[in-house]
């Protein structure tokens, strides 16, 4: 139905809530409408309203559009808040109701490419809700993921029109005899009816390059040129694309599926770019991990050097261990008494043998002894290890003067 004949629903109102005011455009399926939620002729809000005209062909298509519409739900997918069925002018229709968008990434174009900080938000978001498709047990594929489907809710970019979804299920890619959706958005594979996750990854790529040079990477005068560029061309890129966008776009759009970036790597390059500062101009992490690398280096020699000091420098023994110290053993009680009176002739070498045990035992005093002077060579030794100490010491506060001046300087807008 074109769209002149969709317009003739603008006014009519559907379930005495939903009051067509007016038409936006027209898809594959139906045409949208901006429609107001009217109770008890009271204004509640504007939303975003889609009649489908049921097609014998097709309808297995437009029921798939409605169920999964109603029950995806992520951040960066158009959400559905009603759907049914209703009778317009003696015609019957399927219509959802959804967030109504103030613009979409095709009209945004219109006034020229996106800057890097933008293409950026957009592949993170996008990758996100493919991400979420893939993920869901049905194992859904979009195949229609183009600028005109990409809508622009608040501040958020949002994914709309599940026209052509396909459920995988258990397996890991199908195929199809009907080649659909829009052919500069398809991949090669898909003009040969294959269907699998990297099908959405393809279209990214070619709206991610879109976005950044405004030209298409392929192009044909002919739909059979323009397969034959898909299939067996680069990419036309008219320049290296900003940091980490050139490499995400090159891996979406390698025509081996099996080697094509998934939404998971997009994302994870996306985080690697942000916390690694891949991208220009965001060099502020990779700053402070070097800092703190090389402060933790550096305290750990400190460390070491304080401990070898300390080895090497004991401190003084304690006074209550030095009190008395004896060389000698004390001899048992009779060795020491006199010797009789009247002593008894005896021969020389008995009396010097008698004599040996009564020395009286040699005790030291209890002062401690005084520490030998140290060599000069060592003395200077060890003032030199010590200048060394306190100027790491030193050091180390100078830089973590800098590290905060230069945190401080980088918090700064």
């Amino acid at each position: 139905m074109s769209g002149s004949l969709w317009q003739q629903f603008e006014g009519v109102t559907i379930e005495n809530k939903y009051r067509l005011e007016r038409f936006i455009a027209a898809g594959g399926f139906g045409g949208v409408f901006v429609a107001a939620h009217v109770v008890s002729g009271r204004l509640l809000t504007r939303r975003a309203l889609k009649l489908i005209l049921p097609d014998e062909t097709f309808m297995q298509a437009q029921l798939e559009e409605l169920v999964q519409a109603t029950r995806l739900s992520h951040p960066n997918l158009l959400g559905c808040l009603d759907a049914g069925k209703c009778v317009l002018r003696n015609i019957e229709l399927l219509y959802l109701v959804m967030d109504l968008a103030e613009s979409n990434l095709a009209g945004r174009l219109e006034q020229g490419v996106l800057t890097p900080d933008e293409a950026l938000e957009l592949a993170r978001q996008i990758a996100s809700a493919l991400e979420y498709l893939r993920s869901r047990p049905e194992h859904l594929v979009h195949r229609d993921l183009k600028p005109a489907n990409i809508l622009r809710v608040g501040d958020v970019w949002k994914l709309s029109d599940f026209g052509l979804v396909r459920a995988l299920g258990t397996v890991t890619a199908a195929r199809t005899s009907t080649l659909i959706g829009t052919p500069q958005y398809c991949p090669p594979e898909g003009y040969e009816g294959i269907i699998s996750p990297a099908w959405d990854m393809w279209s990214l790529g070619v709206t991610l390059a879109l976005t950044l040079t405004g030209e298409l990477p392929f192009n044909g005068n002919t739909s059979q040129e323009l397969h034959a560029a898909i299939a067996r061309r680069e990419p036309f890129l008219p320049s290296p694309l900003p940091r980490p966008l050139d490499a995400i776009v090159r891996g979406c759009l390698a025509k081996d599926p099996r080697v094509r970036w998934t939404a998971r790597q997009v994302i994870e390059h996306l985080d690697s770019a942000a916390t690694g500062a891949l991208s220009a101009g965001r060099p502020r992490r990779v700053f402070n991990r070097k800092f703190a690398a090389a402060a933790a280096v550096l305290v750990i020699a400190l460390v070491a050097l304080l401990l070898a000091a300390r080895s090497r420098f004991p401190g003084p023994t304690p006074a209550s261990d030095t009190a008395i110290q004896v060389t000698s053993p004390v001899p048992e009680p009779e060795a020491l008494q006199p010797a009789p009176s009247a002593p008894q002739q005896t021969p020389v070498k008995e009396q010097e043998a008698r004599a040996a045990p009564v020395a009286p035992p040699a005790v030291t005093a209890s002062e401690p002894k005084a520490e030998p002077a140290r060599p000069p060579a060592a003395a200077e030794k060890d003032r030199r290890k010590e200048a060394a100490l306190k100027a790491l010491f030193a050091e180390e506060e100078r830089r973590r003067k800098a590290r905060e001046a230069l945190l401080k300087q980088e918090d700064q807008p």
